[in-house]
């Protein structure tokens, strides 16, 4: 079973098209952001298919299933190149305390590099290579539902454990729940090289969710789910 992120946020933000980076649009001229914030957050990213962004987690529901077509267009190490230098220059231009609160849902504020954390996580849970076979774990699982040889639970495979412990050392993907489960997990496979640090806390809480910057519609919020076998 695909390793995935549910997430809470309205479809207008993944049917919205034709815009900056990677062709979609967010609406961050709505949002109470610093006018060098704004221009950043606005930069096209060409080196990146729409592909990602396209099968980025949307409104409720989890990362796709991926055929080697559209990996092929998405794993290009350029485009991860691409987008963690572009998070570095959101960090550089998003540095006012107005920046700091735009991202709101709710009673909690998320950093103004989120779109870009959301991204670079996709690309890295998308283009995870199995350890043993070197594919793309979307197409070794694809595989092994019509032949396996293995006796080993497909639960304990690098497939099903690698992509976990890719979000969960990232700050956006860090649950403690699902740490602790996933401890549980690697500890029943006797499963070695998961190891991670615990990342630091990525969303901060609030007392005033009011005021223009409060886009609780807009902010997608990672959630890992463990597979069942």
């Amino acid at each position: 079973m695909k390793i995935l992120l549910a997430i809470p946020v309205v479809a207008s933000f993944l049917q919205a098209a034709v815009g900056q980076q990677l062709g979609w649009v967010y609406p961050y001229d709505s949002m109470a952001l610093s006018e060098k914030c704004l221009s950043m957050l606005n930069t096209t990213i060409p080196a990146c298919s729409p592909a990602l962004m396209e099968n980025a987690p949307g409104p409720q529901i989890m990362y796709d299933i991926l055929d080697s077509e559209t990996l092929s267009e998405v794993c290009h190490e350029r485009c991860y190149t691409s987008l963690k230098e572009f998070r570095a220059k959101v960090v550089s231009a998003c540095n006012t305390e107005m920046d700091a609160v735009a991202f709101k849902h709710k009673n909690t504020i998320f950093p103004p590099t989120y779109m870009a954390d959301l991204l670079l996580l996709s690309y890295e849970v998308y283009c995870y290579q199995d350890r043993d076979t070197g594919k793309f774990c979307d197409l070794q699982l694809a595989e092994w539902r019509n032949h396996r040889e293995s006796d080993k639970p497909l639960r304990c495979e690098d497939c099903l454990l690698g992509p976990q412990r890719v979000q969960l050392q990232a700050p956006i993907g860090y649950d403690q729940d699902d740490a602790d489960k996933f401890h549980d997990l690697t500890s029943s496979c006797s499963a070695t090289g998961y190891e991670y640090a615990t990342p630091t806390q990525y969303a901060t809480g609030s007392t005033d969710c009011s005021g223009p910057g409060d886009h609780d519609d807009y902010v997608v919020v990672p959630r890992l789910h463990l597979p069942l076998e």
